[in-house]
């Protein structure tokens, strides 16, 4: 696959990716920051294009709404879940971004389809999308099995909007 390189600071380094040439921005749009793309067995970060306050996030193989976000200068990646109260963190990704996941409240419990979980409520300073940022987000990080972290709706309400068309989701940021 051929296609043009893209340059893009992240905090703290500078990210150079290869755009592949059958990734075109829908109309409207322009390319955002290049994500990971599927890889076997993986759910990867899906492709974000770019339109004013608005980022598209296209549907990965699966269906889902993968997105990378950065949550305070960490890379996380999110499957976006509107079935989920809270921006929910697993173990793992708390740690990577600095939370002392041992040390925790495990106090909230919800029931899942995998069955009960408990997690502990915390605030993340700032997550960040293609260069759009919410502060102080709601969330809490799980003490049990969970394959991804969930961006929910203590996330997506906090937003201008956000909706699912025949492009993909678009998440409208606040000016």
């Amino acid at each position: 696959m051929s296609g043009a390189d893209e340059t893009f600071t992240v905090p703290g380094s500078v990210v150079t990716r290869a755009v592949p040439a059958d990734q075109t921005a829908p109309q409207g749009y322009r390319q955002g920051l290049d994500q990971p793309q599927e890889e076997e067995g993986q759910l990867q970060a899906q492709a974000l294009y770019r339109r004013g306050d608005d980022v598209l996030v296209r549907p990965g193989p699966q269906g889902h709404f993968m997105v990378d976000v950065g949550v305070n200068g960490i890379a996380v990646q999110f499957m976006v879940d509107t079935g989920a109260t809270r921006v929910t963190l697993t173990g793992e990704d708390a740690r990577r971004i600095g939370l002392p996941a041992g040390a925790l409240d495990y106090s909230y419990r919800y029931e899942t389809a995998n069955g009960p979980i408990h997690a502990a409520p915390v605030t993340l300073r700032d997550m960040r999308i293609d260069g759009f940022g919410i502060t102080e987000v709601d969330a809490t990080v799980t003490q049990g099995p969970l394959g991804v972290s969930l961006l929910g709706m203590s996330f997506l309400n906090r937003l201008s909007g956000y909706e699912v068309g025949p492009q993909g989701l678009v998440l409208k940021f606040p000016e």
